[in-house]
């Protein structure tokens, strides 16, 4: 506790931000006490359709250098955090700037460019073990087809992921409260927003309320969905933190992979400002 109030740092927000950013100085990234070399890449779409071109590697940055230049408005942290799970589209007036950093001739006038972030793990036993074991997934979607071809999709991915399908909202909501009675974990939870029934909004809005009564920790829920990121419910349901992460449905399997692979872990919605000596 003395050596913490000589560094400055009093709260456990402080100490995990400057421990986030002593990594991100170093190029590395944790998880689960391991290290690994961390890149940034390009990813690159077209403009007219969206179709998924190539990823461009670039030269490294830290999330602290990027911050400023991708025009976004959360904490330091929460970016940080996007930039692993997602992508953040490379703003009009840093195409200048991210054309310097690669060898690569990047053509903005026919195509998107996203900023991302990932970590080397080439021949690492624990990654393997981490996409073979049996994460548990349950899919709401009213479209059948779609969620099989989903479901076989992510299954290439991860052989061993238990992907239990629902086309009607009461039935999932039913078969999630079995499971948070029996103390099973969930780990990811994929909806639509348009359903027979109660939406997408409403149906992760009930599952949250369970989480709540059954004392469980938030499960990822990520709207998967034809409806667009500005879409109300898709807003609201991010904004009261109902859903964790949007997708659109035509985003590539390999996208909707690297989006479950930073979901399956138990979501921890707050992190409050607590002295050390409460922790």
């Amino acid at each position: 506790m003395q050596l913490f109030e000589e560094c400055g740092i009093l709260t456990k927000r402080e100490f995990l931000t400057e421990l986030t950013m002593l990594e991100d100085e170093m190029h590395l990234q944790s998880d689960y006490d391991h290290y690994y070399p961390r890149y940034n890449s390009l990813i690159s779409f077209t403009k007219v359709d969206h179709k998924f071109i190539a990823s461009h590697p670039i030269d490294y940055l830290p999330s602290k250098d990027i911050y400023p230049l991708m025009e976004y408005d959360d904490e330091w942290m929460e970016f940080d955090f996007e930039l692993f799970a997602g992508e953040l589209k490379v703003p009009v007036a840093q195409q200048s700037f991210f054309q310097n950093l690669t060898t690569q001739q990047l053509d903005f006038e026919n195509n998107d460019y996203y900023l991302t972030s990932d970590f080397d793990k080439t021949g690492d036993p624990f990654e393997k073990d981490y996409v073979q074991r049996e994460w548990t997934i349950v899919h709401l979607d009213d479209h059948a087809l779609y969620g099989a071809g989903v479901e076989k999709e992510m299954k290439k991915f991860y052989p061993n992921c238990k992907w239990f399908y629902f086309t009607y909202p009461k039935d999932a909501l039913h078969f999630i409260e079995e499971l948070l009675k029996e103390e099973e974990t969930i780990n990811v939870i994929i909806t639509d927003i348009q359903h027979i029934g109660l939406d997408g909004y409403e149906f992760a809005k009930e599952v949250r309320l369970m989480e709540e009564g059954y004392h469980r920790l938030h499960a990822t829920i990520i709207a998967l969905t034809m409806q667009s990121e500005d879409h109300l419910l898709v807003q609201q349901g991010i904004m009261e933190k109902a859903f964790t992460k949007y997708l659109p449905k035509t985003s590539e399997g390999e996208k909707i992979a690297k989006t479950l692979r930073w979901s399956f872990e138990p979501v921890f919605l707050t992190m409050e400002d607590k002295p050390f000596d409460t922790w």
